[in-house]
């Protein structure tokens, strides 16, 4: 490999790797693996209401969180709202680009935290079980 002149390219170029890796595997078929159930679809509804509605119609607080009567904040809601005003539709995937979008997100960041704790390679693997996990995809 004639343009890896010392390590710390080839470690930029596997973080890279890594990264293209997990985002691949959120990407990949995103639309068509969604499963709206329960939650999710009572949420769909809500935003589907607002966004036909006008923002007036957005709670003043989140879901509740586990059946218990602790309500979460409502930036969930309002992140669905301002993705549905971006692309002008209320379609399942339009709802959910902002969790992948954070969820792309997430993966260059767990590995600037990881390295708070860890070497340089225990981070890239760390990072890299990360990636390619099904309950972080």
């Amino acid at each position: 490999m004639f343009f890896i002149k010392n390590k710390a390219n080839l470690g930029i170029l596997i973080f890279l790797l890594v990264v293209f890796i997990g985002i691949f595997f959120r990407i990949y078929k995103f639309e068509d693996w969604m499963i709206f159930k329960g939650d999710s679809f009572r949420d769909a509804i809500l935003i589907s209401h607002a966004y036909n509605e006008g923002p007036a119609s957005l709670p003043l607080l989140g879901p509740k969180a586990g059946g218990t009567i602790l309500r979460t904040g409502p930036v969930f809601y309002y992140l669905e709202y301002l993705s549905t005003l971006f692309f002008q539709s209320t379609s399942a995937p339009i709802f959910a680009y902002p969790i992948l979008l954070f969820s792309l997100l997430s993966i260059p960041l767990f590995y600037f935290f990881s390295r708070k704790f860890f070497d340089r390679n225990w981070s890239m693997v760390l990072t890299s079980l990360f990636s390619v996990s099904f309950l972080n995809i």
